[in-house]
């Protein structure tokens, strides 16, 4: 006799009165057993059910649990190099692409390859960066003329303002006109580059860039 079949013996003789062997007992007995034996193997299912339930969510949680170690490592990385204060969330770096690019006197250039544009504020569309806040920013540009024998001279404006200037001068092969400049913003404030003369094409396949980064907020 199985440990189970005790176990149902067991229950059996606690809960059935001891009463004479008779045939109808005896039967009623049988059936009682039965019926214990189903309510068993049905426990043991809906227990089999729970168990992986059990199981599955445990996987659940482990795997969750992963995600968020990784999450805490990455801020706790992040917090110790300075990489989450809004100064680090705010830059671009945008490059010609098409070479050589032509361009034209006072036009706002569009850098259509952006490698780099946290906080999206530059419109590769439009050329246009936009301050998301108020701060001190600085910002460059590295153009490269493709007429070796006229000058190139750009400018960076701010709020159509000029913030900054440069020349390249004439027969000089892959002469670059480069400028950078710190300034404050408002939040809003827009910043550009145009050529203001010169040079009707410049040199693209990422070698004429502008960029520009916030340094620090609400200075």
């Amino acid at each position: 006799m199985g440990v189970l079949d005790i176990s149902l013996f067991a229950l059996v003789i606690l809960v059935c009165p001891v009463v004479p062997t008779t045939s109808p007992d005896l039967a009623s007995v049988s059936l009682q057993i039965q019926q214990l034996q189903t309510t068993v193997s049905d426990l043991i299912s809906e227990l089999a059910n729970v168990t992986g339930e059990l199981l599955r969510h445990k996987s659940e949680v482990k795997k969750y649990t992963s995600y968020v170690e990784n999450i805490q490592r990455v801020v706790a990385f992040g917090s110790r190099h300075g990489q989450f204060d809004i100064g680090a969330s705010v830059g671009f770096q945008a490059e010609l692409e098409k070479d050589p690019a032509p361009v034209r006197d006072r036009e706002v250039l569009a850098f259509s390859g952006v490698p780099q544009n946290r906080g999206n504020c530059y419109n590769s569309t439009t050329g246009i960066f936009t301050a998301p806040v108020g701060g001190t920013y600085m910002f460059w540009c590295n153009i490269i003329n493709f007429d070796r024998h006229n000058s190139l001279a750009i400018y960076i404006y701010r709020d159509d303002i000029p913030l900054s200037y440069t020349v390249a001068p004439p027969d000089v092969y892959q002469g670059a006109a480069t400028v950078s400049t710190f300034t404050h913003l408002k939040t809003g404030s827009r910043v550009w580059f145009v050529k203001h003369k010169g040079s009707e094409s410049l040199q693209g396949a990422g070698w004429s860039s502008f960029g520009g980064t916030l340094i620090r907020s609400g200075v």
